[in-house]
């Protein structure tokens, strides 16, 4: 599932338009992993995702530029017609969108379906250097300890009278505030107490010697994957180049001017 999601991230990355990053979103992560996670949790962590919208929304406002045959709907500051708001801004800004929500909801799939014993194993497979191994395992296991800590806290500061949830995005990061201080002192206890373990064990002398349990080894079917993904890597590539139309916004851009 690993290589499929690999697939996925390069698919997501060479095409832009919604429709089709839709397609993807549909086709690589809910049908493929639907029996692999918890419903619940995923709807959870969706609805975080998609609570960054607005900020996506602000960047597609400031830095896209429209297209002279653009479907043009307001400005946002009349007087001095600076700030237009497009059909094809709002296109272009989705699509983006997608594309990060596709990439990070790979990631935690593979986070939740695989062990992290066995990445951390296939970084080191890969020849990479020990401390960049070191600092990843520790980052990823450290993200459900994140989560679990940010629950309590959360949980703390309601039983104390104190409200997360405002419709308001401006109010909804105010009510984070609280937050903060209690997250910070736990990552710095974590950090006193992760850097005793680690000097404890030792860790980094003859990293070359060291040995491993239970080795990673490759077999037929991972070349048969990796020889897929390079394959169809070289299909998304050549679409970027070939076929611009399905690679940006514009095939959705296409279909709704039929509608305007």
């Amino acid at each position: 599932m690993a290589y499929w999601a690999v697939l996925t991230i390069l698919a997501a990355a060479f095409f832009g338009d919604p429709i089709l990053l839709g397609l993807i979103f549909v086709f690589g992560i809910l049908i493929p992993w639907a029996k692999a996670i918890r419903l619940a949790m995923f709807k959870q962590s969706l609805r975080t995702l998609i609570s960054l919208f607005p900020f996506y929304l602000v960047l597609g406002i400031l830095f896209f530029v429209p297209p002279r045959d653009a479907v043009f709907l307001f400005h946002l500051i009349p007087q001095l017609k600076l700030l237009p708001i497009t059909v094809d801004m709002i296109v272009w800004t989705i699509g983006i969108f997608m594309k990060f929500l596709i990439i990070i909801a790979c990631f935690w799939m593979i986070l939740v379906t695989s062990p992290l014993p066995d990445i951390v194993r296939s970084f080191s497979k890969f020849r990479i250097p020990w401390p960049l191994v070191l600092a990843t395992s520790l980052g990823l296991s450290y993200v459900p300890v994140m989560v679990e800590e940010i629950s309590t806290v959360q949980e703390a500061q309601r039983s104390r009278g104190h409200r997360f949830e405002y419709r308001n995005p401006i109010n909804r990061a105010k009510a984070m505030g609280p937050l903060l201080v209690p997250l910070l002192s736990l990552s710095i206890a974590h950090s006193e107490r992760l850097t005793l373990a680690i000097q404890a064990r030792g860790y980094g002398y003859a990293v070359e010697k060291r040995t491993e349990l239970r080795d990673l080894s490759f077999h037929t079917l991972d070349y048969a994957a990796f020889v897929i993904v390079f394959v169809l890597a070289a299909v998304f590539l050549y679409a970027y180049f070939y076929t611009p139309h399905l690679i940006d916004y514009t095939f959705t851009m296409n279909l709704l001017r039929r509608f305007l």
